[in-house]
This record gives C-alpha cells, structure tokens and sequence, in this order.
C-alpha cells in the first residue's frame, strides 16, 4: 500500500516535482520492475509517473536506470485503452445529448488527466437525455464488462453536477468528478493490487485536498451507499493519510469484521 500512495501522491505533484519527488518515484518504479509477481497496472503507472515527472523538470531519464517491465507495462496497457476509447467513441459518435462514461477508464480520465493510465474492460454510457427513459437505471448496472447504455434515473442530478467534459477521440463526453468516484467506490475486500484501490485513493486524496470530502458522503448516502467510503477507507488503512476522522469504536469494528473476513475466506 506504500507504494500505491506514493505513486498516487507524486501524480498529483507531476507537473511541478521536487527533487524527492523524482526519487520517490523512481524508487518505487525500480521495486515494481524488480518485482515479476507485481501489479501489472502499477508498473505502468510508474513508468508513466516517471517518464511524465521527468519531462515537467526537462530532465531525461538516468542512463543507468532501466525498466523495461514497467515500459512494457505502459504499452500494453495503453494499446488496451485505446481500443476501448475508440468503440466508446464509436458508440457515442452521433448522440445529440451529453453522455457520462463511468467505470475505470473514465475515473482514470478524470482523476489522473488520461485515460490510458487505468485497466479498463468496459463502461457504463449514460444517457442525460429526458427521452432515455426505456434504459435501464445506471444504479442497477455493473461497469466491468463490456459497453451498457444507460438511464441516469433519480440520480439525474447528482450526475449532472458532479461530471466534467473531456474529449475523447475526436469527439466529448462527460466523465464524473473525484467525488462522485469516491462515492461509487464497492466496499468490498480490496488489496493495493486492485486497480479500484488505486482509483479510490486518487479520487479520495483529491476530494479531501479539495475539502470536499463531505461532499462524497452526502453523494454515498443518495446511492444508498451509506458510509461506505469511510468504511472503505479505514479498511484499506487510508483514513488516517487522508485525515479523515474515524471513531476508536469504529475502527474496531471494521478492523474485527476485516479478520473475520479474512478467515472465512480460508
């Protein structure tokens, strides 16, 4: 999990990094590279973070440091994305009304600035036009697999508020802003090898630099998420990191429920 802050909080200093920075992030990319059983989207974020915070100082990178692995990683991982870019873009090319991607590769658009930076197989289209009411609630459908198109329901407004243009391939669409994401966000076992793990922290750093934090609770308890965040946060040990403020009582419990888990699982 150290490694997935740093990557997460050097990120959101890339375009202006110190010194420590640079060797943060090449430190962590050297202990992924070295790593064959890591997480594969990780060494791709930390090729990326270090290739992207090199290029922000006009730095090239060290002539001895070498991470073919992560590079690779990047590629793959890039190649991946575009091909799910271009069919989103494909099923979006021609609508008259705005539509919000959700699910991974729009969360990675929207928090980390690209869209190649987050492993994506599929999304959730909604459709914010009045007469996309034969669809399907948004609420009800899953964003890992394959396109779906969907109604924004009841939840309209908070979908209209808490999304943000961004081009895609030619043409625009929304994607949600940190809030919203952190607000999606399952509460579920989750370790720093999960890609959602990443998506979480960055979209829940961000809210908590914003002081919007609040915000992602009042957008949890309307999905009918309650608390969720919170609990998810505590559970991955992000809480205190974030600054988030967690009773001792609490904490117990999601701690105990953790273990519990954790053994029924054996």
């Amino acid at each position: 999990m150290r490694h997935l802050r740093t990557l997460v909080e050097v990120w959101a200093r890339k375009d202006e990094p110190g010194t420590a920075d640079l060797r943060r992030a090449l430190h962590v990319a050297q202990v992924l590279e070295d790593d064959p059983g890591g997480p594969t989207h990780l060494r791709a974020f930390a090729w990326n973070l270090v290739v992207e915070s090199h290029r922000s100082v006009g730095w090239d990178l060290p002539a001895d440091v070498h991470l073919s692995s992560c590079r690779a990683a990047a590629a793959s991982l890039s190649h991946a994305s575009a091909l799910l870019v271009s069919e989103i873009a494909a099923q979006v090319s021609g609508t008259s009304g705005p539509v919000l991607v959700l699910g991974a590769l729009a969360a990675g658009r929207s928090i980390f600035g690209r869209w190649d930076l987050v492993p994506a197989s599929g999304a959730l289209l909604v459709s914010l036009e009045t007469e996309a009411n034969s669809l399907p609630d948004a609420a009800d459908l899953p964003t890992t697999h394959g396109l779906r198109w969907a109604a924004p329901g009841e939840l309209r407004p908070i979908y209209e508020r808490y999304a943000f243009p961004a081009s895609l391939d030619g043409g625009q669409v929304l994607v949600p802003k940190a809030e919203l994401i952190a607000a999606r966000s399952p509460l579920r076992p989750l370790t720093a090898t999960d890609p959602e793990t990443l998506v979480f922290y960055g979209a829940a750093l961000a809210t908590v630099s914003a002081g919007t934090w609040d915000e992602v609770l009042s957008i949890a308890r309307a999905l009918g998420h309650g608390t969720d965040p919170l609990k998810l946060a505590t559970a991955l040990d992000l809480d205190r990191r974030l600054g988030l403020e967690v009773g001792r009582a609490r904490r117990t419990g999601l701690a105990l429920r953790r273990f519990l888990s954790r053994f029924a699982a054996r």
